[in-house]
């Protein structure tokens, strides 16, 4: 895999934007036809977004195929987009992003304890990173570590173009930099829709029990740092649209001291993000507790 991607981030950035995009519609699409397992996790996913009533109809299940569809692609891009990030310059990023409401994340940043971004593993999440390092944003994102270092180096390099500070999750020692960080008004960004590192918790994710990371929550009730979720998906002209959604900011103090308040809340916006675009979810692992013990 690592030479894969080694050879793919050389070769990408030759290739004209459009036909690599054409092409990666076409290899997700095989991709789908070809990964039986992938694909039917992916449905088992997407029937708790959508609901499982969307199979009772013939239109529904054109909707069901459609949407996971779009997912295998969707993780396509994504790797394109992660191959060619150096080779693209700050200007040409801004010119096929579009990014709204940021006036939340700099309310957030005015408080002066930093601010924790969650985002699900959905659309182009890393041109929304990109733009933070671009606009000048200090920001540091927490990342499992893989069990080839060396494609993990090489994915941190690609990432590491425009500024951004990836921190790989180790213990106490990784838990300190991000309070620090926070502590001297940065950005911290987490990927929360899925447990992978850390505390998770069970909760009613889509009206069925999942385990989720809790990190997110506890983090900004200890910090004090605000949490502000993050939209990310892309339009059919491949434009990356980003939009920041406020947590914190919108709850009480009593609220926010509340644990089981702010999960809930935070559950709730990251629903809300997940459902807007669901073919762009990124999410082939089993998330839910009846998922799960069944892979196992």
């Amino acid at each position: 895999m690592y030479y894969l991607f080694r050879f793919a981030s050389r070769v990408l950035p030759w290739i004209p934007r459009r036909l690599a995009y054409a092409c990666g519609s076409m290899l997700g699409l095989l991709i789908w036809l070809l990964a039986k397992k992938a694909r039917m996790q992916a449905t088992k996913n997407i029937l708790h977004v959508l609901g499982t009533h969307v199979q009772e109809t013939r239109v529904g299940r054109k909707k069901l195929r459609r949407v996971v569809q779009g997912m295998f692609i969707s993780n396509v891009y994504n790797y394109l987009e992660l191959f060619t990030l150096q080779s693209r310059s700050p200007e040409e990023l801004l010119r096929t992003m579009e990014l709204r409401d940021e006036e939340h994340l700099q309310a957030a940043l005015a408080q002066g304890k930093g601010a924790i971004i969650f985002v699900p593993h959905m659309g182009p999440f890393d041109y929304t990173i990109q733009y933070m390092g671009i606009k000048g944003y200090d920001v540091t994102v927490p990342v499992e570590h893989l069990k080839d270092q060396r494609l993990l180096e090489l994915t941190l390099e690609l990432r590491k173009s425009h500024g951004i500070h990836y921190l790989p999750v180790a213990g106490s020692t990784s838990m300190r930099t991000i309070i620090q960080n926070l502590r001297e008004n940065k950005v911290v960004l987490i990927a929360a829709d899925r447990a992978i590192e850390g505390k998770s918790v069970e909760v009613n994710f889509f009206g069925a029990p999942a385990r989720l990371p809790i990190g997110p929550v506890r983090l900004a009730q200890r910090t004090g740092a605000p949490l502000v979720g993050a939209i990310c998906y892309r339009t059919p002209q491949l434009v990356a649209v980003g939009q920041w959604v406020p947590l914190s900011l919108e709850m009480t103090g009593e609220q926010r001291a509340d644990i089981d308040c702010m999960m809930q809340s935070f559950i709730g916006k990251m629903e809300d993000i997940i459902r807007g675009h669901p073919e762009q979810w990124i999410a082939f692992a089993p998330i839910w507790l009846e998922d799960s013990e069944n892979a196992s």
